[in-house]
């Protein structure tokens, strides 16, 4: 039930005192150091496989290493996605010399950001996020890394230059950078950039080859955008709740040409009709200022509050309308719950709609798409979307060189039924399902239909005992311990 609550206003005293001066240009050293908590050792070892001079394959593994930061005390991580592509265990330690075990959740190649997770032994210390609107040239600023090896090392420098654009390989490139003086090496990739207050404004990300004291660093209000939108990208495949935020430019973000308030004020472009956040009572034009009792101060607040739920766990949240402020109870639902019908909305503001019948309540017919979904869910287990050969090769830059298969297209993954052979086989959210080989007949699976075509013309006695997927996983068709090229049963479809 929506109800209105109080604002309380409360006044801070503030009691001036001398400020002595850490550092001799006015660093605050022990908020410096503090970062380090939130800060993350990233080491694993990468493989590169390369074809050996007509003879056979050779493979090199070498140990890789970089940092992270920790955005949730939940043990969620942002870092590079260069930190981890090609990793085949993601070790993670965190500033007291705990070692855990990182899991890849995501991450956006456009902006090399990823989202990683590691389960704690306690509530970990999240990084504190400062302004990167507000920084400038010759601001004094810090890092934390681990160059070559040598972790948890602290340097200083200042920013030399605003809205720098770097190519870093042809499909990579970085827009609104900061420059920076900071005595950044490799191992740094992925760390905080940090203010005099020890407030991350920046993720460390790039050197200049063959130059001293010439760095580059991903603002941070960009990194947050982007990390809220890998967090959404992660929570909506379990829960749902049909809140929706403005779409902002990111490469508008550090520039004039960009109002602040899009991504610095949380506030409620739309809501799904017939959602459960419309159920509610949640609007467009409500700012909101907590979820799960987590405050609201960005987007990445809001997303976070959903990690771990599922669907019919409930989210509190509290949020401003008109100079009030009310609190009510989102119901989340299953992802796939969502429709597409028009719904008649509630004409009365602050109350929770509870008229959600379709237009002439009549039911809607399931179009050839929906009827091709279900059927592919039904028998494989698994729901997909089409991914071209160029958006294939444009996500996996990687796998266009070093791959031995001609890739034509791919499907993704997007949901996944964990008691399907697929499943059991190795097959996961996320994974670029390209075909299907077994004794007889090899398969491309480009689109819907191919699946379906498989599904109604495989049959055991086709199949033999044992067949292959084929599949792309960060960037890579691997194999061994991870079964991404697995076996599946011949049950796969008949059962």
């Amino acid at each position: 039930m929506l109800r209105e609550i109080p604002i309380i206003a409360t006044l801070t005293i503030l009691f001036t005192t001398p400020v002595i001066s850490l550092f001799a240009d006015d660093y605050n050293r022990e908020k410096i150091f503090e970062a380090r908590y939130g800060t993350v050792v990233i080491e694993g070892d990468k493989i590169d496989t390369s074809r050996g001079l007509g003879l056979k394959d050779y493979t090199i593994s070498y140990n890789g290493v970089g940092a992270g930061v920790i955005i949730d005390p939940r043990g969620y991580i942002v870092t590079n996605y260069h930190v981890i592509d090609g990793i085949r265990k993601i070790q993670v330690k965190t500033f007291d010399g705990t070692q855990y075990q990182g899991q890849y959740i995501c991450h956006d190649p456009v902006t090399d950001i990823a989202l990683i997770k590691i389960i704690p032994n306690k509530p970990l210390e999240p990084i504190r996020i400062g302004d990167s609107s507000k920084v400038r040239e010759m601001d004094l600023i810090a890092v934390i890394g681990h160059p070559f090896g040598y972790v948890y090392s602290v340097n200083r420098g200042d920013v030399s230059g605003m809205n720098r654009e770097v190519l870093v390989t042809q499909s990579l490139k970085y827009t609104n950078l900061f420059q920076v003086t900071a005595a950044i090496n490799p191992g740094n990739s992925g760390g905080p950039l940090l203010n005099t207050e020890g407030e991350m404004v920046g993720i460390n990300s790039a050197l200049r080859q063959g130059s001293m004291l010439i760095a580059f660093s991903i603002p941070g209000d960009f990194v947050m955008e982007v990390g809220a939108e890998l967090v959404n990208q992660h929570t909506s495949q379990y829960c749902y709740h049909g809140i929706r935020f403005k779409k902002v430019d990111l490469n508008l973000i550090g520039t004039s040409a960009i109002n602040t308030d899009d991504y610095k004020v949380v506030t409620v472009h739309s809501v799904d009709p017939g959602s459960p956040a419309e159920e509610a009572g949640i609007q467009s034009g409500d700012i909101l200022i907590s979820a799960n009792d987590i405050p609201v101060e960005r987007k990445l607040d809001f997303q976070r509050a959903f990690l771990e739920l599922r669907e019919k766990n409930s989210a509190k949240v509290v949020f401003e309308r008109n100079g009030n402020r009310y609190e009510t109870e989102i119901t989340l639902r299953n992802p796939r719950s969502r429709s597409d019908n028009i719904t008649i909305a509630s004409a009365t503001p602050g109350r929770a709609n509870h008229i959600n019948q379709p237009v002439a309540n009549q039911p809607t017919k399931k179009s050839k798409a929906e009827i091709l979904a279900d059927y592919i869910w039904n028998t494989f287990g698994i729901r997909i979307q089409s991914v071209s050969q160029n958006e294939l090769n444009h996500q996996n830059p990687r796998l266009v060189s070093n791959s031995t298969y001609d890739f034509w297209g791919a499907v993704l993954i997007t949901e996944i039924k964990e008691d399907c052979l697929l499943y059991q086989s190795g097959l996961r959210v996320n994974d670029y399902f390209a075909g299907l080989i077994t004794a007889k007949d090899q398969w491309n699976i480009r689109v819907p239909e191919d699946l379906k075509y498989i599904g109604e013309h495989w049959t055991p006695n086709e199949m033999g005992e044992v067949v292959q997927m084929l599949v792309v996983r960060n960037q890579e068709v691997l194999g061994g311990e991870l079964k991404v090229i697995a076996t599946a049963k011949t049950q796969m479809v008949k059962q």
